[in-house]
């Protein structure tokens, strides 16, 4: 089983998943740890032997559960409450870019280096290892080749996963804005009444899923009535896109079935299962077929 992360807080209590109500889960502590129980939680680990579960910190105690062992349909549902805070703590595409051309030579050519050893990691990782792993082996690449050289490490690794918080849900297009350091420098959004830009998102936004060109003539046609400012088609798009992470456009446009499936499934083993921990009660009679030597069934 592979550690996903779909969301800002990845490990929950018992008592945490039974207040969220999730598909699939009991709405009591009790009920959520009985299921765990069952299902051998303590025991889970992903492909790379890391513990699904540990011990809490801080006061109280307890033991807290990483999300992968969840069903999909509450994977989604965590990603979907979290959605909200993703929009608003996104910062906006446009003032990024303005940020980066203003920012001095030596903050640019910091951001590009980050970009390189992110790049390099997502090569490892699509050559089949494990991103913890990928983000580990070019850490120690970089330690000895700075101990060769008689120098200090250039980056450690929650450095590098700090750089990879910065991206989180960002175009790849777009990650050099990003990655430059914390400056401080003038931005500006391209204006835009907001009434027209929530009468955009709201109409295209919508299970009809209509389409982007349609959704902006009517943004122009309502603006032309009311005097708004609406920008470029352009810029539009990307205002939209930066306050409206891609799962949130597909939840709205597509509705959760479908971004279920936007997540990978989960790959349960048997090793973990004992004796009458799966039961089917629907009803059905278990077929046993037999083939005699005769060749009857």
């Amino acid at each position: 089983m592979a550690r996903i992360e779909i969301a800002p807080q990845a490990w929950f209590s018992a008592a945490e998943l039974a207040e969220k109500a999730l598909p699939g889960l009991p709405a009591t502590k009790r009920g959520v740890q009985m299921l765990a129980d069952r299902e051998g939680w303590a025991r889970r680990a992903d492909d790379e032997g890391r513990p699904l579960a540990r011990t809490r910190k801080g006061r109280g105690g307890g033991t807290e559960y990483h999300l992968s062992l969840l069903s999909g349909a509450a994977q989604a549902r965590l990603a979907a409450d979290a959605m909200p805070r993703a929009r608003a703590e996104r910062p906006d595409r446009d003032s990024m870019w303005m940020r980066h051309d203003r920012a001095p030579d030596g903050m640019k050519a910091e951001a590009r280096r980050r970009l390189a050893v992110i790049d390099e990691i997502e090569r490892f990782v699509q050559a089949g290892l494990g991103k913890e792993k990928a983000l580990t082996t070019v850490v120690a690449q970089a330690r000895r080749v700075a101990q060769a050289q008689g120098v200090e490490p250039p980056y450690g690794e929650s450095t590098v996963r700090g750089w990879f918080s910065l991206i989180a849900g960002v175009d790849p297009a777009d990650r050099l804005a990003y990655l430059v350091p914390g400056y401080v420098g003038r931005t500006r959004r391209v204006d835009c009444t907001r009434e027209a830009f929530d009468l955009f998102a709201s109409d295209y936004l919508r299970l009809s899923c209509p389409t982007y060109e349609g959704a902006y003539q009517r943004v122009l046609r309502a603006a032309a009535e009311h005097g708004w400012v609406v920008p470029s088609a352009k810029s539009l798009k990307r205002r939209l896109d930066a306050e409206f992470p891609q799962n949130v456009q597909l939840l709205c446009r597509k509705g959760p079935e479908a971004l279920a499936h936007a997540y990978p499934h989960m790959d349960r083993s048997r090793a973990g299962i004992g004796a009458l921990q799966i039961v089917n009660l629907d009803g059905h009679t278990w077929d046993n077929l037999a083939l005699w030597p005769d060749g009857t069934k």
